[in-house]
């Protein structure tokens, strides 16, 4: 049996806080996705819909953008235990 280390990888990752889809469109459309009414929706309890009920959003989730485009929600448990900040330089990048 051989063992097999994760790649590192960077995504791109905003966190739904549960107040406005404005913050939601500006995320995705930097991703690329449409951000029309039947693309994104806000359900009553506060979760965020994306594209299909299979990419629900909760409020303190995050969102990720992957290497490939590919956009998907993250537990806050799963993105801090997966994720570190990388460091900024003095413009922000």
């Amino acid at each position: 049996m051989a063992k097999y280390e994760k790649r590192v990888i960077t995504v791109d990752a905003w966190k739904w806080e549960g107040k406005t889809l404005q913050e939601a469109k500006r995320f995705l459309s930097d991703a690329g996705l449409p951000t029309d009414t039947d693309t994104i929706k806000l359900n009553g309890d506060g979760s965020l819909i994306i594209g299909t009920p299979e990419m629900c959003v909760h409020p303190g989730d995050f969102v990720l953008r992957g290497v490939g485009g590919e956009v998907y929600p993250c537990s806050p448990d799963i993105f801090h235990a997966a994720y570190r900040p990388l460091e900024q330089d003095d413009d922000g990048n």
